[in-house]
């Protein structure tokens, strides 16, 4: 997202300015904020859960078994997928290829209320 927004091309050396970085940091919280607030309902599960295995023996022996053979299969626990199967890198180029739909949408919008704009203007008098 900084490369897109404040990178300012320039051969031999391209310069870096924060002058777009607000539309960055924007962008990046469109990232960030879903996906923090799963990850903390999944610590929040989590929680919950080992409140449970405190509380009750027999359940921490079954949730523990589970536990065991999830990560034996899935060599991970499941709650943590999300956090090790994400790809910032895809995730970033889908919310640009979005921003620039949206950019190119508005755009395009702007263009044809100017056209209507000018074939309903009523011409000055001379």
């Amino acid at each position: 997202l900084l490369k897109r927004f404040c990178l300012v091309p320039g051969y031999p050396n391209p310069s870096f300015s924060l002058d777009r970085v607000n539309d960055a940091l924007e962008l990046y919280n469109h990232l960030r904020v879903p996906r923090t607030t799963e990850m903390v309902q999944r610590g929040k599960l989590a929680g919950e859960q080992q409140q449970k295995r405190a509380e009750n023996k027999k359940y921490n022996r079954v949730r523990e078994e589970m536990i065991k053979r999830e990560i034996f299969y899935n060599e991970n626990s499941n709650h943590l997928f999300p956090g090790v199967k994400h790809d910032y890198k895809e995730a970033v180029l889908d919310l640009l290829t979005t921003y620039d739909r949206k950019v190119t949408e508005q755009e395009q919008q702007r263009l044809e209320e100017a056209r209507t704009h000018q074939l309903v203007s009523v011409p000055e008098e001379e």
